[in-house]
């Protein structure tokens, strides 16, 4: 795992983190100042489907750039009761950063076979996205080229020449995009350790910078740096690597009321062509007669060759 609290912002080592322990799924929401949305965020966790699998759920609070914790996020947090496994609330040691939120929160062990989902708070989710990241992992986390599962299933077109959404058909249930979808991602293990090991060697060079030729992101991260706001687009990073690897992220692919997940309407307003942000249009949670046909659809999907 990546240590971001250090005397040189640019001096990053690995730690050991002994509290995770063997899981078959580990939940990390990533949280700074809004608990509004980070009640919503558990609550919709407590209401998933889990399947009796052994889980693990934790919440990693940020710290403001002059060391506080804001109090509300903490007390929702702190109060919380998970009714599926292990809870566990950590407070970072200093201001780590959207970088340090992603990339210093979970670090999988060469041989580990968890399955592990990064959720911002401003995110609910369907009660049935565990049930997919179970059909994927099995299906595909033997395949070099796949670095990870969005629970998002829209995304904008990435090329300076592009505009509008993907448009997919509808009869295929997944579908691979070399941009990563971060608004619920969960990374292939080994793909996400390589990652983390090739970013820490790369980022202590003040020279480097990710530039990807002809996609938006490389235009908003270059926005970031003009406006002295480095630390804001870890996932340029990702994009990059993703990129000199051949490497795409696996979506899926369901009708637009069946996503696996919902984004806060706040987030969405906040969202422009600056931000890095994947997706501009709201995608609805599951009702429970649209989520039992889905699950019926992905039982039957991870039935098939």
């Amino acid at each position: 795992m990546l240590e971001f609290c250090s005397t040189s912002k640019h001096n990053v080592r690995y730690i050991d983190v002994s509290f995770y322990s063997h899981v078959d799924l580990i939940i990390i929401a990533i949280v700074y100042d809004r608990a509004t949305s980070l009640q919503r965020l558990l609550e919709s966790l407590n209401n998933a489907y889990f399947y009796g699998d052994n889980i693990d759920l934790h919440v990693w609070i940020d710290r403001s750039e002059n060391g506080t914790i804001d109090s509300r996020t903490y007390m929702v947090a702190r109060d919380f009761t998970f009714k599926h496994g292990q809870y566990y609330v950590h407070n970072q040691t200093c201001h780590v950063g959207i970088y340090g939120q992603w990339m210093g929160t979970w670090y999988p062990g060469i041989s580990s076979s968890e399955i592990a989902v990064i959720l911002e708070d401003d995110l609910t989710v369907s009660p049935y996205f565990y049930k997919w990241l179970k059909v994927v992992h099995r299906k595909f986390d033997n395949r070099h080229d796949i670095n990870g599962y969005s629970l998002q299933g829209i995304s904008i077109k990435h090329g300076i020449d592009q505009d509008g959404f993907l448009d997919v058909n509808k009869t295929h249930k997944a579908f691979l995009y070399p941009i990563l979808g971060t608004w619920g991602f969960s990374p292939n293990n080994r793909n996400w350790r390589a990652f983390s090991d090739w970013y820490m060697k790369v980022r202590s060079d003040p020279l480097f910078q990710p530039y990807v030729e002809g996609i938006h992101p490389s235009v908003w991260y270059e926005e970031q740096l003009v406006n002295g706001r480095r630390d804001r687009m870890w996932s340029m990073w990702f994009i990059y690597y993703a990129w000199i690897n051949k490497e795409y992220t696996l979506y899926c692919n369901f009708n637009v009321h069946e996503q696996l997940l919902e984004v806060a309407e706040d987030t969405l307003k906040s969202c422009s062509s600056g931000s890095g942000c994947t997706s501009k249009r709201q995608e609805p949670q599951t009702s429970k007669v649209q989520g039992q046909k889905k699950e019926r659809d992905l039982n039957a999907y991870m039935s098939t060759k």
